[in-house]
């Protein structure tokens, strides 16, 4: 009779820890984020990233004029503000320290200032080039009231920012 007590016990605390297990398993689980990163938005930075500099690499190397190297920068932002239209907001800025292009694409209206010595504003949204003669070391870009700031380097400079907003979230990147 002692032996039948002794699995009745067992039985009892091995139910109780297979219902414990389900309870916390199913605790846990409905505690989990489904939050999920924007990966699209992130692989369309990093190509950006490492497009533009084997770009600008290849054309100083190859001795293109600043001029030239303006108009290659121009149809490689247009490449990428046709592949991401009407999903992200695109600025580019490129150029040298005596000649700088504020390129980009914005879905919506959005004041865009740009500032560097002088200033130029824009509110049009859909496709847009302003180009400045830069007087100071560094150039300020506010769009719709988020300040940015970048240094204008000797030789070749290319910066971009991008904005998505998805989900009621807003994705910044800047590069």
């Amino acid at each position: 009779m002692f032996k039948i007590e002794e699995k009745k016990g067992q039985f009892y605390l091995i139910a109780a820890v297979v219902i414990s297990s389900l309870i916390i398993g199913i605790s846990i689980a409905g505690n989990t984020s489904l939050k999920t990163k924007n990966t699209d938005f992130y692989d369309l930075a990093e190509e950006i990233r490492i497009e533009s500099k084997k770009t600008i690499d290849a054309a100083t190397s190859s001795g293109f004029q600043s001029n030239e190297i303006i108009l290659l920068m121009e149809n490689f932002t247009n490449n990428y503000i046709k592949k991401s239209f009407n999903r992200t907001d695109l600025y580019f800025i490129f150029g040298d320290s005596n000649n700088i292009t504020l390129s980009g694409y914005q879905k919506e209206a959005k004041l865009v200032e740009i500032e560097s010595g002088n200033e130029i504003n824009t509110t049009s949204p859909g496709r847009f080039s302003i180009s400045i003669d830069p007087q100071l070391q560094n150039l300020n870009l506010t769009i719709d009231q988020k300040p940015f700031s970048f240094e204008i380097m000797p030789g070749q400079n290319f910066y971009f920012v991008l904005i998505q907003t998805k989900n009621n979230e807003e994705y910044i990147e800047i590069g």
